[in-house]
């Protein structure tokens, strides 16, 4: 790690790769102290995945998250946005029903998708209190009509008032990104 860093200024760690051909992670252990030797600026870990479905809901085992991090990024693909609740929307659909209530077939609406990030099983689940709380709508790019996403931000900003909470919408693949804050009377105001 430490000679990697030296030579190419950044280092992918992994504990092993699977049959599977993806990577097995480190342990939450492992980071919390090699991010505590301060040799780093930034460790980025992906705490879980979603099988390439825009939206999941975690195992009971998920997301692993390191008592040390600073900030935790919760990222939903915006396409499944108005789309009905089904396997192909949705990793682990019978957790999301659980946490959400929604039922096989129903539309997929900002106030559902909303309370994914505050159910205390959701997205942030695991997340140290002392973390600050990042909410990314990924593939803005896809949408024909941003409004029904600028309310999913309002629900998760007015949700968020006991909470530090940001919330980012744009696209990956674009390189475009907005974030979304809420002023006094309710209105959101956009800052790129």
């Amino acid at each position: 790690l430490r000679d990697g860093l030296s030579a190419e200024g950044h280092v992918f760690l992994g504990n092993e790769i699977l049959t599977s051909q993806k990577v097995e992670g480190i342990s939450p252990f492992l980071a919390d102290d090699l991010y505590a030797e301060r040799e780093m600026d930034y460790l980025l870990l992906e705490a879980d995945g979603a099988a390439g479905h825009p939206l999941k809901a975690n195992a009971p085992h998920e997301p692993v998250i390191p008592q040390g991090v600073t900030k935790v990024v919760a990222v939903i693909g915006l396409e499944a946005l108005g789309r009905p609740f089904s396997r192909e929307t949705v990793f682990r659909d019978e957790h999301f029903r659980e946490i959400t209530g929604c039922e096989p077939g129903q539309r997929l609406s900002a106030p559902i998708l909303a309370g994914l990030f505050f159910h205390p099983l959701g997205l942030f689940k695991g997340a140290p209190d002392s973390a600050e709380r990042i909410v990314f709508l990924n593939k803005a790019d896809l949408l024909t009509d941003g409004e029904e996403a600028e309310e999913l931000a309002h629900l998760i900003l007015r949700q968020s008032a006991q909470t530090r909470i940001r919330v980012v919408i744009g696209s990956v693949k674009v390189g475009q990104y907005t974030l979304i804050e809420e002023k006094n009377g309710g209105h959101l105001s956009q800052s790129h």
